[in-house]
């Protein structure tokens, strides 16, 4: 299944109702993303247009800052599988969905209740 800017609108407008800046295909890359997040937004995660190509291929990358585990069940409550090793300075990946989406609501009730559950 490929990954589309629809099927993605889900968990990021989850992690904007949760306080972050979350963008799809921001900026050109890596850098030009991390340099454009407003001042005001200390935590931020998107995927930019480098990381866009890797779409049609099931899977992108994220850059992010803020909390990457709270970004994961953000992602897995939303039917979409990751892979991150639990550092700050590693990328978070995200797969093509494989469960059934929840609602913005639901799913930051769900990501926050697998957050705080230990």
């Amino acid at each position: 299944m490929k990954l589309t800017r629809k099927n993605l609108e889900l968990p990021f407008a989850a992690l904007n109702g949760m306080g972050y800046f979350a963008r799809q295909n921001w900026k050109c890359c890596q850098s030009c993303g991390c340099a454009a997040v407003p001042e005001d937004k200390p935590y931020f995660v998107f995927y930019h247009e480098q990381d866009s190509e890797k779409r049609s291929e099931g899977y992108c990358y994220l850059t992010w800052e803020g909390n990457g585990h709270e970004i994961c069940e953000v992602f897995k409550a939303s039917g979409f599988d990751t892979e991150w090793d639990g550092k700050a300075e590693t990328r978070i990946k995200v797969l093509a969905r494989t469960k059934r989406p929840l609602t913005v609501d639901g799913v930051i009730e769900k990501a926050k209740k697998n957050i705080y559950r230990g």
